[in-house]
């Protein structure tokens, strides 16, 4: 089965509008997920700390939602798009947004629903660095869902996409040598004889003189 060709842009089964609506979202929430990691991760690194894990796991995921969404999308525009690899590549990514998820969930803690105060935060950048690890469980939790909504659309998509029954193909070779023979006068020819029996050639017996006579060599 061909993942992509030119013939299948017009016949693809993907729905186009929910598919690049859910696409637009994990782009904009990669984004967001993006700058906030990247201010975190260079505060650490300038306070000499070590990226956390699941600092890694979700970049890891954004980068890779970024460019499966990018070619995806430029391959249903220019080329046609089978549903199955959209299925395939975007089960891989829920996979990888549920696990980073849920890690991040429990290194957050009771973070995720206490109040972003001074009196927990200390001062007004401890405030917002709050509110930063609330949008990032938030975005993170959307890119999750249109994900998921990907998946779903690929596999509905899938399942309406006709199948294509294999039809061997002639031998141009065959096809030129039966027409060659079909057009040409049939010649009726005399199916071949078996050889003659074998016959032995008869010896020549002598004549006898007179018919019922004597013969004698004494006269």
């Amino acid at each position: 089965m061909a993942l992509f060709n030119r013939r299948a842009a017009s016949a693809s089964t993907l729905p186009k509008l929910p598919f690049f609506l859910l696409r637009v979202i994990q782009l904009v929430c990669s984004a967001i997920i993006f700058g906030i990691l990247g201010y975190f991760i260079w505060n650490l690194w300038k306070d000499g700390y070590r990226t956390p894990y699941e600092f890694s796991l979700l970049v890891f995921a954004a980068s890779a939602t970024v460019l499966n969404l990018l070619i995806t999308s430029i391959l249903l525009c220019c080329c046609g798009l089978s549903p199955f690899p959209v299925l395939v590549f975007d089960t891989f990514l829920l996979l990888l947004w549920t696990i980073s998820f849920g890690l991040l969930l429990r290194a957050m803690g009771d973070t995720t629903t206490a109040t972003c105060s001074t009196d927990d935060w200390g001062n007004a950048d401890g405030v917002a660095v709050c509110h930063m690890f609330k949008c990032l469980v938030a975005f993170s939790l959307i890119v999750l869902v249109a994900t998921l909504g990907i998946v779903v659309t690929a596999a509905v998509a899938r399942k309406r996409q006709p199948k294509i029954k294999y039809t061997p193909t002639l031998n141009p070779a065959n096809v030129n040598t039966a027409y060659s023979a079909a057009t040409q006068p049939q010649m009726h020819m005399n199916p071949p004889q078996p050889p003659p029996p074998y016959q032995a050639n008869k010896v020549q017996q002598p004549p006898v003189a007179g018919h019922g006579a004597n013969v004698s060599y004494y006269g």
